[in-house]
Formats: C-alpha cells, structure tokens, sequence
C-alpha cells in the first residue's frame, strides 16, 4: 500500500471516530458544556436538569456510603428545589423532561477526607455552566431569571463546602455544628438559598409562562 493512500485511509479512520468520542460518558450534566459555545434553550434546560440530578445523585452516595450528614443532606434539599424550579420551563417550551441516568454518572470520593472537595468541583462545575448559559444572546427572560437564581444559590452551597474543607480536622465529627453555620449564617434551604429569593437573585423565579414562581 503506497503512503498516500494508507494516510486517506487513516484520516477517514480518524473522520469516522470522532462522533464516537461525542458519545462519551462527558456528555452529561456541566461535563457537555463549553465556554464560548452557542446553545439552544433546549440544550442549557437539559444540562442544567441533568447536573442539578447528578449534585443530588452524589450527595445522597456519598451520606450512603461515609455516614456524614451535614452539609450534604441540607444542600441535597436545595437541590431539589433547583430541579423544581426548572421543570415548568420544559412545559413552558413543550421540551421532554429527560429521564434521571445521574446514578449511571456518579464519581465517588475514596475517602472521608475527600468528600468536601467533591462538593466544592460540583458547585464549581455548576456555577461554570450557568455562567456559560447567562452569556447566550437572546436568553429568554424567565429562563434567564431561573438560571441566575440557581447559579447564586450554588454560590452558597460552594462557600459551605469549602468552608467546611478548610476547617482543622475537616473529615472528622461531620455530624457537628448547627445548620446556620453549614449554610453561611441561614437555615440550610432556608431563604438564603432557595433560588428566587432576594438574598440570590432579587427576585423569584418565574414559572415558563412568565409568572413569579411560588
């Protein structure tokens, strides 16, 4: 075989693989998002659903599998409340809710000592994402509202982690303390953290229809 037609056939080779490399497991959540890309509402709904599905994934495996309680249970519940404030949108703009795989994505810390700076790369990841999504030109306005409201609210959940990583002894007596001081001075997923509120955004979310959520 002479090189130039064994070097067509490796760039054909190298052509056909990259769709494959599209499919990898990176493609979920904040992991599929790019800083400086365009994407649809579709797209920044769908990531944004499927990351806030992966934070609760592991938090809850990582309580199940180190015992530990605070922060992760108090941050878990805000979690789900992001999840319900994006819901309506998906009705709003008539896009299917994906199905929860977040288990099949879950990356678990080796030890106790680790957890609170698997924490502190989820929110940075999350953050990173909704700063990515509020750059988009022509981002609807109770789109916009949801995810700014959601990126301040991961702020606080990233202060606590790493609040909680920088203390002395950090892995040790995790169930201690008092929910104001694992939530920065506010009941944890009280009004502080919950998306919409004044002390995120300065004003609720509102629902897909353009209403303020409740």
């Amino acid at each position: 075989m002479n090189t130039k037609k064994w070097m067509s056939m490796l760039a054909l080779a190298l052509a056909l693989a990259v769709p494959v490399m599209g499919l990898a497991s990176g493609d979920y959540g904040a992991a599929a998002v790019r800083e400086g890309e365009t994407y649809t509402v579709e797209q920044m709904l769908v990531y944004a659903l499927q990351d806030e599905y992966l934070a609760l994934a592991e938090y809850k495996a990582i309580m199940e599998k180190f015992g530990v309680d605070r922060p992760f249970g108090n941050i878990m519940k805000a979690e789900q409340t992001h999840v319900e404030h994006l819901l309506p949108l998906f009705a709003a703009y008539k896009i299917p809710v994906p199905e929860d795989t977040s288990a099949g994505h879950v990356t678990l810390p080796e030890t106790l000592e680790e957890i609170y700076q698997t924490g502190v790369t989820v929110e940075i990841n999350n953050i990173k994402m909704y700063e990515t999504f509020l750059k988009q030109e022509g981002l609807p306005e109770d789109v916009k509202t949801v995810l700014q409201a959601l990126k301040n609210a991961s702020e606080n959940h990233l202060a606590a982690f790493e609040r909680n990583l920088n203390r002395p002894g950090s892995g040790q007596g995790l169930r201690a303390g008092s929910r104001r001081a694992d939530e920065g001075g506010a009941p944890a997923y009280g009004r502080r953290n919950q998306p919409g509120n004044a002390a995120d955004s300065g004003s609720r979310p509102r629902d897909g229809r353009g209403r303020r959520g409740n």
